[in-house]
């Protein structure tokens, strides 16, 4: 596959970012308490160690949002049409790339955020 501009663009609208890097970021404390609050089974300290990074595991995130596993997986598969163009709810990485792709993380982005706040 050619990577050039217009398949590295497609590539992002359908929701797989490339060459993603894990970092820390900064948290918010409201939203954070917010989700605790909201997820019986996750303690305020658990909460606070998976807002710490720009990404999540599908499992992370599908526990934060209280969704499946699968839910949250169709979230970054099937395409939709926003503004004419095709997107996808979720964006998702690769950050540790093999021959097979790796395991899928969810981005942390506007998209997930929005989508975090909607379920709690």
């Amino acid at each position: 596959m050619k990577n050039d501009t217009n398949t590295m663009q497609k590539e992002i609208e359908l929701g797989l970012v490339p060459e993603f890097v894990i970092a820390l970021v900064k948290t918010d404390p409201e939203v954070n308490s917010g989700i605790a609050k909201a997820r019986e089974d996750l303690d305020a300290t658990d909460v606070k160690f998976r807002m710490r990074y720009n990404c999540w595991t599908v499992d992370q995130f599908a526990e934060l949002c209280g969704r499946s596993k699968s839910h949250i997986t169709n979230l970054t598969l099937q395409p939709q049409l926003v503004n004419g163009k095709i997107t996808v709810a979720l964006n998702h990485c690769h950050p540790f790339p093999s021959s097979t792709m790796g395991p899928k993380f969810i981005v942390r982005d506007d998209k997930s955020i929005d989508y975090l706040l909607s379920c709690i």
